[in-house]
């Protein structure tokens, strides 16, 4: 596994603490807590997953190029794959909207906040 791929993954290991705290304080409140909790930590972890495999196909800089399209085609995909799971979210089960937004921004700005707070080389 490469350095950037590495960094990537830690910064989904951040996301899921988040997320996972958020799961045990919505213990206390009840079960449509606890799934929606659940379902935002799947609409944000599974896309997220998907662009760290896509982004990091090709581990050498001198396809600076092809790694550029990669990190597109990856965004692209995680930005749809993320509306189609909010979509099925919403349709198909009964969520708290405030316990999932809590778990969702949550998880949204654990991704841009934990590489400056725990990561040494940015």
């Amino acid at each position: 596994m490469n350095l950037g791929k590495a960094k990537a993954f830690r910064v989904l290991f951040w996301q899921l603490c988040w997320c996972w705290l958020v799961i045990v304080a919505s213990l206390f409140v009840g079960h449509d807590a606890k799934k929606s909790c659940l379902s935002a930590l799947l609409v944000v972890v599974v896309p997220q997953v998907l662009f760290i495999n896509i982004c990091f196909l090709e581990n050498s800089v001198l396809y600076v190029k092809k790694i550029l399209n990669l990190f597109y085609i990856g965004q692209v995909t995680k930005l749809l794959l993320t509306g189609v799971m909010l979509l099925i979210t919403f349709k198909i089960s009964k969520v708290n909207i405030l316990w999932f937004f809590i778990s969702y921004i949550g998880a949204l700005l654990a991704y841009f906040w934990a590489p400056l707070f725990f990561e040494k080389n940015i």
